[in-house]
């Protein structure tokens, strides 16, 4: 199958794909040069979304195949790449074997997932539903300063308007899947080849930037001292704790320290934290709990918290007439497989949020490894992850079940 050609091609131009940078306008022409090759039509919207389509007797309905491009710093070649890359190929076998379909089909190939290099998530997918305001992706800047707009300028993008990003709505899509390395264990545990999503988390990035007062580190007492560092170290150990107590997963992995310096009590801190959890109702409590904690070390220590969130998803559950038909060509094809609910947001989960009947399909990943170089999913898993993909779309478009 071309897929496993394409895929190492995909990992020789890098595994640092970060939204407008070298290897994401790589990756994208390479999307683009495969979809072409497999006989599709190929489109962009304003943010940079890729649109692989297949049109079909009826143009005004379509069933997408949907995953992103994108991926974190040193990231690897597997995740979103391997459901794009069988989106692609499983258009072009049903193109050629069946030809047009009862609705068109369409890869979307998303342009931002991860919120690596803009600290903000699904950027891509959230523009196609209108929940992209311009004022708010003018305030975006990276690790080096460098803003969104500067980012789109310097690999040649024109800027745009509110108008023009609200064009990238879309009202046509009736149904989306989604293939998609699994980035956990149980597959691989279980020896079973496909798993299948029943529900995915909310996910939300909360921004603190804790501002307290600069001095001598050996001549201010401890009592007098208003230390940002402090402060975040303590709203840390509560992020952790909250994970804990209400069996969710709790992160926080971006931090940075303006002073930085052993001999200065640190003046402002910045961190972003990332909560999850499958029921709406903790989500929000865990939400509702940090908000609470974080004001009252603000006034126990006499510091400033600014308070930010980036991104906020809700839990979704996934259509149980898409899982269906996702298990009727598991046993057609002669393949286990077992329902889960995943750890990780996905695109898709937009796609449902907006009451678009959605399904994810896993496929296992060695050693549970990702958002590493070192992921990795076998050839054989990434083929039958193809095949069930393919039959479940022709199955949706050609025979019409929806």
């Amino acid at each position: 199958m071309k897929i496993l050609k394409r895929i190492q091609e995909i990992k020789n131009i890098g595994n640092n794909r970060q939204l407008y940078n070298e290897q994401w306008v790589e990756t994208k022409k390479a999307l683009e040069r495969y979809a072409i090759e497999d006989g599709l039509k190929v489109s962009e919207d304003i943010i940079g979304n890729l649109f692989c389509r297949l049109e079909g007797y009826n143009r005004s309905k379509t069933i997408s195949i949907i995953s992103h491009f994108d991926s974190v710093e040193n990231g690897g070649a597997y995740d979103g790449i391997v459901g794009i890359l069988a989106g692609i190929e499983a258009l072009g076998m049903l193109k050629k074997k069946f030809g047009t379909p009862e609705v068109s089909l369409e890869v979307i190939c998303i342009a931002e997932e991860e919120g690596a290099r803009f600290k903000t998530t699904f950027l891509g997918c959230r523009a196609l539903f209108g929940d992209l305001k311009y004022e708010n992706l003018k305030r975006l800047k990276d690790k080096q300063n460098i803003s969104f707009f500067k980012a789109r300028e310097v690999i040649g993008l024109k800027p745009f308007s509110q108008k023009e990003l609200d064009r990238c709505q879309r009202n046509d899509i009736i149904t989306a899947i989604e293939l998609h390395v699994e980035q956990s264990r149980y597959l691989e545990k279980t020896q079973i080849p496909i798993g299948i999503c029943t529900h995915i988390p909310g996910q939300m990035k909360i921004r603190m930037v804790i501002v307290g007062e600069a001095n001598h580190a050996g001549t201010t007492p401890m009592f007098e001292r208003k230390d940002a560092l402090c402060c975040a170290a303590k709203i840390i150990s509560f992020v952790e704790h909250l994970g804990i107590k209400y069996e969710g997963v709790t992160t926080t992995g971006y931090t940075i320290n303006a002073k930085n310096a052993t001999n200065i009590i640190p003046s402002k801190v910045e961190l972003i934290h990332d909560m999850r959890h499958h029921d709406p109702e903790v989500f929000n409590q865990m939400l509702e709990d940090l908000t609470n904690y974080a004001k009252r070390e603000e006034e126990k220590r006499g510091v400033h918290i600014e308070f930010e969130k980036l991104v906020k998803i809700e839990p979704v559950e996934l259509s149980t007439e898409i899982n269906e038909q996702i298990k009727k060509v598991t046993r057609q094809i002669g393949l286990r497989q077992m329902e889960f609910k995943s750890g990780a947001g996905h695109d898709v989960q937009i796609m449902s949020s907006h009451d678009i009947p959605s399904g994810l399909i896993f496929i296992p990943s060695v050693e549970g490894i990702s958002h590493r170089m070192e992921e990795y999913t076998k050839n054989e898993d990434i083929v039958n992850g193809l095949n069930v993909l393919a039959l479940t779309i022709k199955n949706l478009s050609y025979g019409l079940i929806l």
